[in-house]
């Protein structure tokens, strides 16, 4: 518990909890600024999908290619089919029933069990964190809480009462879940890379039905520093040697 990486990623996951716990009084105090943070988390959000979730289903796929014996050939990118069936999944589930009388109820609640999913995968994803050094392991757990940011006002804008008073402590639990275990013990790889690439291609729809900015409400800025922001901490990461 001396280690500072250790020590480093506490700190980070408790802010990262902290941000779920917090940000009914964060959203009620900068509504003002919604416009802007709204679509630089979106930005960020792209960031991720593009810059370190699909290179990661590249490298994860390559190494299926090379290690496994002769297969039904589409199975060897059975991560890129998860990501599609989360893309296609929430895409119809957006366009469905849901939107209408039951899904003020419903849908935040299906959104939270995924979503709660992905906490517990970044709470593991960073408390498992294997650059070196505390800089970039600070700066990776700032861009996330930034993302919780935009993924917490999708969720509460459905349904602020049951958001303030059930998912974000859901939230809150499952990121530290994720940190718990990854203190632990491992996740299975193959589990861990389908579930990201499931939520994966969920979130890249979300992004693009909520969080694009649109042509005249000048937010185009925020997201594309959103973007570019990522693309910094993306070069810093992965030029920091592994730990």
């Amino acid at each position: 518990m001396d280690d500072p990486r250790t020590l480093t990623g506490i700190v980070v996951i408790m802010a990262m909890g902290a941000t779920h716990m917090l940000f009914p009084w964060f959203d009620r105090r900068a509504v003002a600024y919604r416009h802007l943070w709204v679509h630089f988390s979106g930005g960020i959000a792209v960031g991720y999908v593009t810059l370190y979730l699909l290179p990661k289903m590249t490298d994860f796929t390559l190494t299926v290619i090379r290690t496994e014996g002769p297969q039904w050939e589409i199975l060897q990118y059975r991560l890129y089919l998860a990501f599609l069936a989360g893309l296609l999944g929430y895409l119809i589930l957006e366009r469905t029933q849901y939107r209408q009388s039951r899904g003020a109820v419903v849908l935040p609640w299906i959104q939270g069990f995924a979503l709660g999913t992905y906490n517990v995968l970044m709470g593991y994803f960073i408390f498992g964190f294997q650059r070196a050094g505390v800089f970039p392991y600070v700066l990776a757990g700032l861009v996330l809480c930034v993302h919780f940011v935009g993924v917490d006002h999708q969720i509460r804008e459905r349904n602020r009462r049951l958001f303030d008073d059930y998912l974000r402590w859901i939230m809150t639990f499952c990121v530290l879940l994720g940190a718990v275990i990854a203190y632990v013990d491992n996740m299975p790889e193959q589990f861990v890379f389908t579930g990201s690439a499931f939520l994966g291609g969920a979130m890249l729809v979300n992004v693009m039905s909520e969080e694009l900015p649109s042509p005249d409400s000048g937010s185009m800025k925020p997201f594309l520093t959103g973007v570019a922001l990522f693309v910094v901490v993306m070069a810093v990461v992965r030029s920091t040697p592994y730990a």
